[in-house]
């Protein structure tokens, strides 16, 4: 797994509202201008943070991300939750 690439496309996410909009319209057309290999890019789609931070991504930029992609402070127990339940287990 790349972190850098991921971690790229969850900064653009958690900086740009416009992107978040085009993110959820068609995700799959926004990560193809991504350098992702397709683990990383099932990922993303399944905002899988457990995982994702298990790999070395960096939790504070998952945490902002999952915010600005999900409507804010309303989604931080979903966040909690995922991040609380072991890999394979989500």
């Amino acid at each position: 797994m790349s972190i850098y690439s991921v971690e790229k496309v969850l900064w653009e996410l958690q900086a740009d509202k416009a992107k978040v909009e085009k993110f959820h319209s068609d995700p799959v057309s926004f990560l193809e201008k991504y350098s992702l290999a397709e683990d990383e890019r099932e990922l993303i789609l399944a905002q899988n943070v457990r995982v994702m931070a298990d790999r070395g991504v960096s939790q504070m930029l998952l945490f902002n991300a999952w915010q600005a992609m999900n409507g804010g402070a309303a989604s931080v127990p979903e966040y909690m939750q995922r991040m609380n339940t072991p890999a394979g287990q989500n």
